[in-house]
């Protein structure tokens, strides 16, 4: 996919030779891992700086608890009930935890996580 994409920047005329050479460098300067799959690489700056708390929505039945999961559109793929921020937390997740809790018949815990302890740290 990566070679198409770049052959079809070399042929497109909208293009001026300057455009052409910065698009190519940065898709031959990708990732190997990155350029394999196919995928694009994309790294949004964070913006929280240290995060001190976490907030998840727990699910509680007779086993305990477990942290909920809510699909990702019709991907087949489910992403935990988890935030670092407040704000965006009672603005996404909230909601999909109230209908989770009705959809299953089963109560569903709001907790904030506030113990940290960093473990390690992976460099590139």
């Amino acid at each position: 996919m990566l070679a198409s994409l770049t052959e079809r920047v070399a042929r497109c005329a909208d293009f001026s030779e300057e455009e052409r050479s910065l698009i190519a460098d940065a898709l031959a300067n990708l990732p190997a891992a990155v350029r394999a799959a196919g995928a694009e690489l994309h790294a949004k700056r964070n913006y929280m700086g240290r995060i001190e708390a976490l907030y998840a929505a727990l699910s509680l039945d007779e086993g305990g608890e477990g942290v909920c999961a809510a699909p990702l559109g019709n991907s087949g793929i489910t992403a935990t009930l988890v935030a670092a921020d407040k704000i965006r937390f009672d603005k996404y997740l909230r909601p999909m935890a109230q209908r989770i809790a009705k959809l299953f018949g089963k109560p569903v815990r709001i907790a904030k996580f506030t113990r940290r302890e960093d473990i390690e740290i992976f460099q590139p």
